[in-house]
């Protein structure tokens, strides 16, 4: 009777199929079925991990590209910088997240956002609105925000070190024909400074 092939994450390096002479049995077309089985687990599974997101959308009133930045404790990527109108525009920056290149995309799931900023010092106090986080979605051309996250620092001095926005407790399942983006804002009104630096944005991504 049929049965299940059970999968092995390897990539195997040949996939053996039947040749003239062999026996006509099972195991003459099941050993390559299985060699092939484990190759798309192998594939599947690294699909998976932390992954550095791009920035698709930049507000240009108050975020701009700033490449010659070099030192810091997090991987640059391409670095954005809020440099004018803080206390009055909030700032926007969008980064796009990657749906598995693979079919049945829905088989894959974003469990965390995060990312790496670093506020100007010279702060008197925390600005009125801290720097956020969304995650969002848009489907057949609807747009949800599945996620909010506001930067949780308590006083000016943890704002003011180099830190991550971090996002809990997502299980966002990745569904076929939708897309997915990270929308970043930065500090505005009483107390807000120019020259907050967004160093990187990544999210995981993990297999159902």
């Amino acid at each position: 009777m049929p049965s299940n092939i059970i999968e092995s994450s390897t990539f195997e390096t040949n996939v053996v199929g039947p040749d003239n002479g062999d026996a006509i049995d099972a195991p003459s077309v099941r050993n390559g079925l299985q060699d092939l089985a484990n190759r798309t687990t192998f594939l599947g599974e690294s699909i998976q991990g932390q992954f550095t997101l791009d920035p698709v959308f930049l507000d240009g009133s108050s975020f701009q590209l700033n490449p010659t930045f070099t030192s810091g404790v997090w991987d640059e990527n391409h670095v954005v910088q809020q440099t004018a109108l803080a206390a009055t525009i909030e700032g926007l920056v969008v980064y796009a997240i990657p749906a598995p290149a693979i079919p049945g995309t829905n088989a894959y799931q974003i469990t965390q956002v995060r990312v790496g900023i670093d506020p100007a010092g010279g702060h008197g106090a925390l600005p009125a609105r801290l720097p956020r986080i969304r995650f969002c979605r848009v489907t057949g051309g609807a747009l949800t925000v599945l996620h909010t996250t506001v930067d949780p620092s308590a006083s000016v001095p943890v704002y003011e070190a180099g830190h991550e926005i971090v996002t809990a407790g997502l299980s966002e399942d990745f569904v076929d024909g939708s897309t997915y983006f990270v929308a970043f804002s930065g500090e505005q009104g009483a107390n807000a400074v120019d020259g907050l630096v967004v160093r990187n944005a990544r999210c995981t991504i993990q297999r159902i």
